[in-house]
């Protein structure tokens, strides 16, 4: 999987694309991750809208990802999930885990960041 990062009203969006299944694909998720909070960046939205599968092991990455998140007193939030991901999330009672948006400036708004907090 391909992770491009990009700042968009002091919340970086993480555009995926590939597949998030067991592997290299869900190490590098939380990778990219880890290394953002490590620098100070709290505020993550991850758009899944180039993401064709995900398999248990992605969406335990997903999970490890917010929960990592929120312990940096920050939030991680999907955006773009398919009706695949979609279903994917109900069955596994994991939908109402994450906050998630059909409309990126919907998505970053709802962060609600003072202006006085900026990304490092």
């Amino acid at each position: 999987m391909k992770i491009e990062t990009r700042i968009i009203d002091r919340v970086l969006v993480l555009d995926a694309h590939g597949r998030l299944v067991l592997g290299e694909d869900c190490q590098n998720l939380r990778s990219v991750v880890d290394n953002l909070l490590d620098s100070g960046m709290t505020n993550i939205l991850l758009n899944l809208g180039d993401v064709g599968m995900i398999d248990s092991s992605g969406l335990g990455a997903m999970l490890s990802c917010k929960q990592k998140t929120e312990a940096a007193d920050g939030t991680f939030k999907l955006l773009n999930l398919t009706a695949r991901h979609r279903k994917l999330l109900v069955m596994t009672y994991l939908i109402t885990h994450f906050e998630h948006f059909e409309d990126e400036g919907e998505a970053t708004a709802s962060f609600n960041i003072p202006v006085a907090q900026a990304i490092k």
